[in-house]
């Protein structure tokens, strides 16, 4: 997946939510990593809370999150991500 192709990645994307059979935490990853780049954090957090609330994000998808929110600014959505990573990682 090249990080520019929004449209490739968000088709994949929807195809791979829609089997609900098998869960990769490297595709959510791809996701995180592809839109922080991009400076599109309420897309990569509507990963997290819209399509991922039964399943459990690890410390390692929060640092992502966290430093995509640090790089755009958002100082206080990167330290609530930060305490979650710590969270994942102390349970």
């Amino acid at each position: 997946m090249k990080s520019d192709d929004f449209a490739g990645a968000e088709e994949v994307w929807e195809e791979w939510l829609s089997l609900k059979t098998l869960f990769d935490i490297q595709v959510p990853n791809a996701m995180f990593t592809c839109y922080s780049k991009k400076g599109l954090w309420e897309k990569a957090r509507g990963i997290c809370e819209k399509d991922y609330r039964e399943w459990e994000l690890g410390a390692y998808s929060f640092d992502l999150l966290a430093t995509g929110y640090s790089v755009g600014g958002l100082m206080v959505k990167a330290a609530e991500k930060i305490k979650k990573a710590i969270s994942c990682l102390l349970t």
